[in-house]
């Protein structure tokens, strides 16, 4: 028996003095707490309200009644029925002093990764 515990004694020394016996002590349990949020994040995303910007981009069955303008730097919108398209930022703010829209939307060319759309 006395050798057993001898053996045991000397199996917890080496492990104890190994940087790696730490590392795991400290990592598995914080992988297991983001594997367990996971599941939860992906459901608080999928209930998160849209943006108000991309609300007005998705109308659908609505109609505007004041003439909206966009410049879409990121060419995302196919479908220019209730915007009027402008190429440039200086175009549309030309547009905009004339009083021939109302405001204009500015979609950066990287929406898609900083969802950055700018009205004036």
């Amino acid at each position: 028996m006395s050798k057993l515990l001898t053996v045991a004694q000397q199996e917890v020394r080496f492990h104890l003095s190994q940087r790696s016996f730490y590392i795991t002590l400290i990592a598995m349990p914080l992988v297991f707490a983001a594997l367990g949020a996971l599941p939860r994040l992906q459901n608080a995303m999928e209930r998160a309200p849209l943006p108000p910007v991309e609300t007005v981009f998705n109308l659908g069955s609505e109609t505007l009644t004041a003439p909206v303008g966009v410049v879409d730097h990121a060419d995302l919108i196919q479908d220019f029925d209730q915007f009027q398209p402008f190429e440039s930022e200086e175009s549309a703010d030309d547009a905009l002093s004339q009083k021939t829209i109302d405001s204009y939307y500015v979609i950066a060319a990287d929406y898609l990764e900083s969802r950055q759309v700018v009205e004036y």
